[in-house]
């Protein structure tokens, strides 16, 4: 079972340190089973260890999921609750529609926006860039913002660019719960609330609440906060050079962020993020966060409200079918169907060799992805901080090192 062996491309860009990237996985119990380093930091710098500092992306969404997933079990709000009620900026926002003469409108929204809408991007809340008609108003209306290359995220200070034409001005693609699955900025808000519930900074609500209690010191939004030489640890980033075949690093300057964005604004480590994967897989290290075993129960189960496959629109469909081309979707067979938990996705089916049904991960637009099977008490990730999403390669080194891991697990006898 353990001899998974590397694909062959994939094994020369290892080998020659083209590729600059971390693989981990864990047991239920929170125990390393596997983790291997590759490439290094920067061209003059050390191999990828288990410190070095990549971008998560959107994974950060974990880490925002966690902090509010905490507040509902200490009470101060449910998962059911209207979130309005606490952010007058997004109470205000109308729903966006075409009329009959094609020209973009906004009316008044007439259904609450749950805290369950916003982890599971039923809410409406979108971005331009991902969604044709939000595009269109945006351009109209003077709020667009030119995402670029994406490396421009770490690069500049598109990220907070990009957060605040977003927060406060764009309107809502459709009445929340009723439209397709919509990646946008519902975990920006979270973020938000959780601020207003907890009166401190998101980030100083994570340090306190989760970094701290499970031994987090190389997880941030302000490189700052990160302890020790962050020159030495912080990966840069890379993208495919097609003409010479290997990956190529980008001069890049260390980010500084001013904006504390839950959805793709924090930064950690391999050895850190395998210690957030156990709260996902053990409720009792979840317990350590604050987090109740019924709200910890609720993460792996189904929250689409609109599962009817016939539609084009509904969230199933799109869920199931626009969103294949993303990162963490890539790697899984094209069999495999979807659901959402909160804060991340569900399979709902077995994959033979790989995850479970029920297995709950997500991606990032940096080629990052994790996954935690509770069936099988396993978790892991892969971290890098390279371009394009959805490299062929990197969907390589993904497929492999599932497969890996669970054959790791299987030899090991531990989970």
């Amino acid at each position: 079972m353990g001899n998974i062996s590397i694909p062959q491309d994939l094994r020369a860009l290892l080998q020659d340190n083209s590729l600059s990237a971390a693989v981990v996985a864990i047991s239920k119990t929170g125990e390393e089973l596997f983790f291997e380093g590759y490439g290094k930091v920067h061209e003059d710098g050390k191999i990828v260890d288990r410190g070095s500092i990549f971008w998560l992306s959107s994974m950060s969404k974990l880490i925002t999921t966690l902090a509010i997933l905490r507040c509902i079990s200490e009470g101060q709000i449910t998962l059911d609750e209207d979130a309005t009620r606490f952010l007058p900026e997004l109470a205000s926002l109308p729903i966006l529609y075409q009329s009959n003469t094609g020209k973009l409108c906004t009316k008044p929204r007439t259904t609450p926006i749950t805290i369950r809408h916003l982890l599971t991007h039923q809410s409406g809340c979108g971005l331009a860039f991902l969604h044709p008609t939000l595009l269109q108003y945006a351009q109209e209306n003077g709020l667009m913002i030119d995402v670029g290359n994406p490396i421009e995220y770490i690069n500049s200070d598109l990220l907070d660019k990009v957060v605040t034409a977003t927060l406060n001005r764009l309107p809502l693609c459709f009445e929340p719960g009723s439209g397709p699955f919509l990646y946008g900025s519902g975990f920006d808000w979270i973020g938000q609330l959780v601020s207003t519930l907890s009166g401190q900074p998101l980030e100083t609500y994570v340090q306190n609440h989760i970094c701290q209690p499970l031994g987090l010191t190389d997880t941030s939004m302000l490189f700052s906060e990160i302890p020790g030489t962050i020159e030495e640890n912080w990966v840069r980033p890379k993208t495919y050079d097609t003409a010479a075949e290997s990956f190529k690093t980008v001069a890049a300057d260390l980010p500084r962020h001013g904006i504390a964005s839950g959805s793709h604004g924090f930064y950690s480590s391999p050895s850190d993020f395998s210690k957030i994967l156990s709260v996902i897989l053990n409720s009792e290290i979840a317990s350590k966060i604050g987090i109740n075993e019924s709200v910890w129960k609720e993460i792996t189960e189904p929250q689409l409200i609109n599962t009817d496959a016939s539609g084009p629109e509904s969230m199933y469909a799109c869920m199931n079918g626009s969103v294949r081309h993303l990162f963490g979707v890539a790697s899984l067979p094209a069999t495999t169907t979807f659901d959402m938990g909160l804060g991340g996705a569900i399979t709902k089916n077995d994959i033979d060799g790989m995850r479970n049904k029920s297995t709950y991960g997500w991606h990032g637009i940096s080629n990052t992805l994790f996954w935690a099977d509770r069936e099988a008490g396993i978790a892991g990730a892969v971290l890098t901080n390279s371009f394009p999403t959805a490299d062929d390669r990197l969907v390589a080194l993904a497929r492999w090192f599932e497969k890996k891991a669970y054959s790791t697990r299987s030899d090991s006898q531990i989970g």
